[in-house]
């Protein structure tokens, strides 16, 4: 079992899926956002359940946002856990599996800080 989640834009209109994938076969698309400017990673946390991250406008700023998929289409736990730039310069929020729970790193809103970090229990 696999997963993967990316962003397209078809007619300008933002999206991101994200699908799981079992040996040859890759399920139907689940879209998770359409009101985002991409940035995506994904990880799978067991066999039926994987977390999306990516970047969401929000006023002035960008939101990191975080969400549960589990392979049945169903999506639990969406949660804003940073704010970055809206330029460029926010680079790409990554999320990886430590422990019980996801380590998400992004660039900080004020670049001479550097990288911000928190760590996310998985949802009971």
């Amino acid at each position: 079992m696999s997963v993967v989640a990316w962003y397209s834009a078809p007619e300008k209109a933002s999206i991101v899926h994200i699908a799981f994938r079992d040996g040859d076969v890759t399920g139907t698309p689940i879209q998770l956002s359409t009101s985002i400017m991409g940035r995506v990673d994904v990880v799978m946390i067991d066999e039926a359940t994987a977390v999306a991250c990516w970047l969401e406008p929000n006023d002035e700023t960008a939101a990191v946002m975080l969400v549960t998929v589990h392979r049945d289409g169903t999506v639990t736990d969406r949660k804003q856990v940073a704010s970055v730039s809206l330029s460029r310069n926010s680079g790409f929020p990554r999320i990886a599996k430590v422990g019980e729970g996801l380590l998400v790193v992004w660039t900080s809103i004020d670049r001479d800080k550097g990288l911000g970090s928190t760590i996310v229990p998985f949802a009971e």
